[in-house]
């Protein structure tokens, strides 16, 4: 089709040749040129469902450490919960080494650190 294209061209003149030459040049091109833009949006494309699935993890990660800090942030405050009933229980061997408490408000004592302190089973995990 090209070469019927030209020779009309080359009959109606020089002027007329060159435009037709440069027009069917100029659309071969422009097909090449939506090639490449094509393979480029599909590419574009898959690097913005890929993104997607980052966002998603991301997501999903920021959950977990969510849980980690609050299981933490429990952990933390169990410990300073035993913490005060170990000094509590130091008081109370304290004033029995020096005879200071009567036997049953030392016995009141132990049971409130205890009502007060975590109870744990051993091997427990705490989350």
């Amino acid at each position: 089709m090209d070469i019927d294209f030209l020779a009309a061209a080359l009959n109606s003149g020089l002027f007329a040749a060159l435009f037709c030459f440069l027009f069917v040049f100029q659309l071969k091109d422009s097909k090449e040129r939506e090639k490449k833009f094509t393979a480029t949006i599909d590419a574009l494309l898959d690097s913005l469902k890929l993104l997607s699935q980052v966002d998603e993890k991301c997501g999903v990660i920021g959950g977990d450490v969510k849980l980690i800090k609050d299981g933490v942030r429990t952990v933390k405050n169990d410990c300073k919960s035993i913490k005060a009933a170990c000094e509590n229980i130091k008081t109370v061997c304290a004033k029995l080494k020096r005879g200071q408490d009567e036997p049953r408000q030392i016995a009141l004592s132990s049971a409130k650190c205890r009502v007060d302190a975590p109870q744990f089973k051993a091997g427990e995990a705490v989350v």
